[in-house]
């Protein structure tokens, strides 16, 4: 079960999450995951903030759990990483901008996901300025289920052409945005999932 943190634990968490689900966008690696080893050991969740590897390791622990707690549908709705990569090797340059655009949309997905995981105080939640914030969050996200939509049809389109695995394929006739976003969820814990896999 996710415990409480505080507020200055939140915040360093999401300054942690803004690195980490952007990783591949940053040309040192190990620089970027170390200053995200800092964050986190501010939080208690890492003891050794210079150990590169115990540092993902204990991050994706911390934030596959927040990610699994956010889910809220239960249909069998999932994104397939494996086309999604195949177009961005092997697309034309509108696909592998498409491609790139899904991916970052998908991270900021996961980020706002662990922000609104339940946090707040009641005090908090009063706050006028803590509203405003959580509603411009929830426009966000409801617009980056909106994307997916396009992205899926998009690729979906072009793997049915070249006999390819579909993007998201699933048994429903009609997704809701709840099943999208549950998919997205999923998609950022098997991606971090493989951040913890590899040796930095």
């Amino acid at each position: 079960m996710t415990t409480k943190i505080t507020q200055q634990d939140l915040d360093n968490f999401m300054q942690a999450n803004e690195i980490m689900f952007h990783l591949k966008d940053y040309p040192d690696k190990q620089k970027a995951i170390l200053t995200s080893g800092q964050y986190i050991s501010w939080a208690g969740w890492t003891e050794n903030p210079s150990d590169i590897n115990k540092v993902v390791e204990d991050y994706v622990e911390h934030t596959v759990d927040r990610l699994k707690n956010a889910m809220t549908s239960t249909q069998d709705v999932k994104f397939n990483r494996d086309t999604l990569n195949y177009y961005l090797e092997n697309g034309n340059e509108y696909i592998k901008a498409t491609v790139k655009n899904c991916q970052n949309d998908f991270a900021d997905y996961g980020i706002i996901a662990c922000r609104l995981d339940g946090q707040a105080s009641e005090e908090d939640k009063d706050n006028k300025k803590y509203r405003e914030v959580r509603e411009r969050m929830n426009q966000k996200r409801i617009s980056i289920c909106n994307n997916s939509l396009v992205y899926t049809n998009l690729i979906n389109k072009l793997a049915e052409q070249e006999h390819k695995a579909l993007f998201l394929d699933s048994d429903i006739e009609r997704w809701s945005k709840s099943d999208i976003g549950n998919a997205i969820l999923q998609y950022c814990i098997e991606q971090l999932e493989d951040l913890a896999k590899q040796s930095y």
